[in-house]
């Protein structure tokens, strides 16, 4: 790449290939976020069925 500007416009398809590398960007994140509060969830359901389990048993 001899400058900035080419490597932006990428060959006139910068145009196609930014909002696509973006649109799987924030597909990536959204997993990630996604997958967390799942986790949490799950942490969240183990813990109140560890605390009703306690409950029965006393």
């Amino acid at each position: 790449m001899t400058s900035w500007h080419e490597f932006v416009t990428m060959g006139r398809f910068g145009f196609y290939v930014w909002p696509a590398f973006g649109f799987g960007l924030v597909v990536m994140l959204l997993n990630i976020y996604w997958a967390h509060l799942r986790e949490k969830a799950a942490h969240r359901e183990v813990r109140e069925s560890r605390s009703t389990e306690e409950e029965s048993r006393s």
